[in-house]
C-alpha cells in the first residue's frame, strides 16, 4: 500500500498515512458505469514526455500514486520520474523496467521521492541513452 505525506523536508510524498478512495461528491448515491478522472479538476497531471529514455515505467509509477494521492487528499503532486530512473537498486535507468521495482524503491528510501520541481527530468533529451546492466 502507498502512503503519502505533505510538507515533509524531503520535498514530496509518501510517508505513514494510507491512500484510502473516496467517492466523489457528486456520485454519492449512485456511481456510472464507468468514471474517468481526467475529468475531475485536479486529479490526473498532464501528459508527460518520457524523450529517447525506455524509463515508461518510471512514468507509469508517479502518475498512478500523483492520482492516489490527489483523489484522496485533494492535492496534486508532481513526483520525480528521473529520481527513479537515477536511483532504483536495481537500475533499469532508460533501459525499460517495472513500475513495481519503482514502488518497492519508495517504500524502501523512506516511503519519500522527489518532485519535479527538486529532480527534475532530463533522461531522453540527447541523442545518447543510457542503458545500465546489472
Amino acid at each position: 500500500m502507498a502512503y503519502v505525506n505533505q510538507g515533509i523536508a524531503k520535498s514530496s510524498v509518501l510517508t505513514s498515512q494510507p491512500i484510502v478512495s473516496k467517492t466523489p461528491p457528486s456520485l454519492a448515491g449512485s456511481l456510472p458505469a464507468s468514471f474517468d478522472w481526467r475529468n475531475v479538476s485536479g486529479t490526473v497531471n498532464p501528459i508527460k514526455n518520457q524523450g529517447a529514455c525506455g524509463s515508461c515505467w518510471a512514468f507509469s509509477a508517479t502518475g498512478s500514486l500523483e492520482s492516489a494521492y490527489a483523489i484522496s487528499n485533494g492535492v496534486l503532486p508532481n513526483l520525480s520520474e528521473q529520481n527513479l530512473v537515477d536511483c532504483t537498486y536495481s537500475r533499469d535507468g532508460c533501459g525499460g523496467g517495472f513500475y513495481t521495482t519503482a514502488w518497492n524503491y519508495i517504500k524502501t528510501n523512506n516511503n519519500t521521492i522527489d518532485t519535479q520541481s527538486v529532480y527534475p527530468y532530463t533522461s531522453g533529451t540527447s541523442a545518447t541513452v543510457e542503458l545500465f546492466f546489472i
